[in-house]
């Protein structure tokens, strides 16, 4: 079945992870300075000290089955350790999830983060095929970050976890995201920086673009390439 659509994962295919982290370390304080207290850069030095911690920690804490679920509880967990670390009162739950909403979308519409070839990438990819995301990100952190590439036009769904109700990497959450899309498998190529995503995918019969740098083009399977590349290893697969 020819090639129809094309789903992008976010963090290391259109965000650099050497530089996202940088980022909310240089950007959150801006939104819970003026709302909490203490200056923006001490935000960015308690979240550099809190989020590899709570990351790393015990996942239990909280995971959830409910993507919607969990995202909460890990946002409200890391500002209460953030407010922890500075000594600032946590807010109430609801304005606290509130303020964790803001940091997202405001880190996502100012970050500096994103791959220099990745909306250039993105435009030529639109001209020939259907785009939708396949990411860990909820989707009002990859809207506005879209917005501010100038690429939002170009996607259809913005398959985070919330939106399909499943948490990836699983086969649900792939099932799903084809569903959702109204998409094949035979007609996808998913594109991710980690092979264990797309094995899930490739098993579900979508073809599979593993972008970093860690080797030449190999099988149609899992074609290695860098981002300004991504347009060719993806017409390769057509």
């Amino acid at each position: 079945m020819a090639l129809r659509a094309c789903f992008l994962d976010v963090d290391g295919v259109l965000l650099d992870p050497t530089r996202t982290h940088l980022e909310w370390v240089r950007l959150m304080g801006d939104v819970l300075a003026p709302a909490l207290g203490r200056e923006p850069a001490d935000w960015g030095r308690a979240n550099a000290e809190v989020f590899p911690r709570v990351w790393s920690g015990p996942r239990e804490v909280w995971l959830d089955e409910d993507p919607l679920i969990a995202d909460r509880q890990l946002s409200l967990l890391l500002l209460h350790e953030a407010c922890r670390f500075l000594d600032v009162p946590l807010p109430d739950e609801e304005t606290a999830a509130a303020l964790s909403r803001a940091v997202d979308r405001y880190v996502n519409q100012n970050t500096r983060a994103a791959f220099p070839g990745a909306a250039s990438a993105i435009r030529t990819l639109a001209a020939s095929y259907e785009l939708h995301t396949a990411t860990g990100n909820s989707s009002w952190r990859v809207e506005p970050l879209l917005e501010q590439l100038g690429v939002r036009q170009f996607f259809g769904v913005l398959c985070g976890p919330d939106l399909i109700g499943a948490m990836k990497p699983t086969a649900a959450f792939y099932e799903r995201l084809f569903d959702h899309a109204g998409v094949q498998p035979s007609e996808a190529v998913v594109v991710d920086d980690q092979r264990a995503q797309l094995a899930i995918a490739s098993r579900l019969g979508a073809r599979t673009v593993l972008v970093g740098e860690d080797g030449a083009p190999q099988a149609r399977a899992a074609a290695v390439a860098v981002i300004d590349d991504l347009p060719s290893a993806v017409a390769a697969l057509a």
